[in-house]
């Protein structure tokens, strides 16, 4: 009798894991709406290809992006060579001119002591000097000035209007002033003192007495023509 039952209960079992493993309407209903359809899947490939599209177009666009930045540093190193360059030129021209410019204010020093020397020469000559000359004293160490301009006249007159033909005639053409006058009293010898010219108008006795040409013998010294 038992073995009887066991066989029962086991066929019992089998049976129903036979119905269980049949499966429910439900359940397949689910798996086929789960399932992907066949327009769903040509659906899908199309967007991946989109996708792909879109990537490559992406690619392409940052490529020549990529590019662009190393000619722009390029043309940027090479302006900036230029202007260093440039600066350099610059530098060294200021440098020279620099060096150059002491150079030019002694010209130019000198340059107007002879413009004096040669402004008082031409107020003597207005007035009929005689015997104009002209001693360059700037090679001698002890020298009082640059320039003496020496000249004589025939009369105390003609002696004071010579002076002041100088003192007028250079005031007018240079604009300098004499530092100092000495002399009218007697108008024998007068002085017209510029610091760095110093004009001497001799009565022609005067001029052969104190002998400055003579004086200064080391001078360089530039006789001028008489004037009628």
């Amino acid at each position: 009798m038992a073995k009887s039952i066991i066989k029962k209960v086991s066929e019992e079992k089998k049976t129903t894991s036979a119905k269980q493993k049949k499966e429910n309407p439900k359940t397949v209903a689910t798996k086929e709406i789960l399932k992907p359809s066949a327009k769903a899947k040509e659906a899908v490939k199309p967007a991946s290809k989109a996708k792909k599209t879109e990537k490559t177009a992406e690619t392409e666009k940052i490529k020549p992006l990529a590019k662009t930045p190393k000619t722009v540093t390029k043309k940027v190193k090479v302006e900036v060579k230029t202007k260093t360059t440039k600066a350099s030129v610059l530098s060294v021209k200021t440098n020279k001119e620099a060096k150059k410019a002491p150079v030019k204010k002694k010209a130019e020093n000198i340059e107007e002591s002879q413009l004096l020397a040669r402004t008082i020469v031409s107020a003597m000559h207005e007035k009929k000097a005689k015997d104009v000359v002209v001693m360059d004293l700037r090679k001698i160490g002890s020298r009082i000035c640059d320039f003496f301009v020496i000249c004589h006249a025939a009369s105390n007159t003609q002696v004071d209007a010579i002076a002041h033909s100088v003192e007028d005639y250079v005031r007018k053409n240079i604009g300098q002033k004499p530092w100092h006058i000495e002399g009218f009293e007697n108008a024998e010898w007068v002085l017209v003192d510029y610091v760095d010219v110093v004009a001497h108008v001799f009565q022609e006795e005067k001029r052969e007495f104190y002998n400055i040409e003579e004086l200064w013998a080391d001078a360089e010294i530039k006789k001028f023509e008489n004037v009628e």
